[in-house]
C-alpha cells in the first residue's frame, strides 16, 4: 500500500479496493478514468480521495510520472541519548530535516548531509540506525504539480552542543521532544509524516 498526500487528501494505491466510502475507487488499468479523476482531485478542494487498486499493483504506475514532475529527497528522524526526538519548525509547522537528493548521492548520504546542514550537527555526531518507510506528497509550484518521494532514516545523535537552525532554509527553531510530547508534533505537522513517525517510534 502506498499513500500520496495532497494537502489533507489522499491517493491510496492498494491491492484491493478500500471499504472507506470517502474514496473514489478505480482499477489501476483504467488509465483514462484515473487521469480524469486526478484532474478533479488536484483542482477541486472538496473532491474525494482516490483509491487506485489492483491485485498486481506493487508500485506507482508509470503514467503517474507523465503527469507530475518527480522529485526525490531524503531526511532523518533523530533521537538523542536522553530518548528525545529532534524536530524543526519551518514555516509555522513541525517538520523533519530533509532535502533534495543531489547527483551521485545515495538517499542515506543525502539524509545525513541534510540533517547536519539544517540542524548544525557535525557528521561524526550522527549515525544511521535503520531505514524507515518512504513518504509521498504532491505540491504545486510555478504552475506545475510535483510528486515528491521522501526517503527517511532513523538516526542516533551523540553530540552535546546547542544546535543551530539553518535560517536560510526557513527553519526558525530546533525542538527536542520526549515521547510524552510526541502528540504535539503529530498535531502540528504535515499529514504525510504522521504515519511514518508512528512507525519510527515503534522501532525504538
Amino acid at each position: 500500500m502506498i499513500k500520496i498526500y495532497y494537502n489533507n487528501k489522499i491517493i491510496l494505491f492498494s491491492e484491493h479496493p478500500t471499504s472507506d466510502f470517502g474514496f473514489t475507487k478505480i482499477h489501476f488499468l483504467n488509465e483514462v478514468e484515473i487521469k480524469i479523476s486526478l484532474k478533479e482531485f488536484l483542482e477541486f478542494e472538496k473532491s474525494t480521495n482516490l483509491n487506485i487498486y489492483g491485485n498486481t499493483i506493487t508500485e506507482i504506475p508509470d503514467y503517474f510520472f507523465e503527469i507530475f514532475h518527480f522529485v526525490e529527497a531524503a531526511g532523518g528522524f533523530v533521537i538523542n541519548s536522553s530518548g528525545e526526538f529532534l524536530f524543526i519548525k519551518r514555516l509555522g509547522f513541525y517538520d523533519l530535516p530533509k532535502g533534495k537528493i543531489e547527483a551521485n548521492e545515495t538517499p542515506e548520504v543525502t539524509a545525513i548531509r541534510e540533517v547536519c546542514e539544517e540542524c548544525g550537527i557535525f557528521e561524526n555526531e550522527i549515525k544511521v540506525l535503520d531505514k524507515l518507510p518512504e513518504t509521498y506528497h504532491i505540491y504545486f509550484y510555478n504552475y506545475k504539480y510535483f510528486l515528491k518521494k521522501n526517503h527517511w532514516f532513523l538516526m542516533d545523535y551523540s553530540g552535546k552542543h546547542t544546535l543551530k537552525p539553518q535560517t536560510e532554509e526557513d527553519i526558525t527553531e530546533i525542538v527536542w521532544l520526549s515521547f510524552d510530547f510526541i502528540h504535539l508534533f503529530l498535531e502540528r505537522t504535515y499529514p504525510s509524516l504522521r504515519d511514518m513517525v508512528k512507525i519510527a517510534i515503534k522501532k525504538i
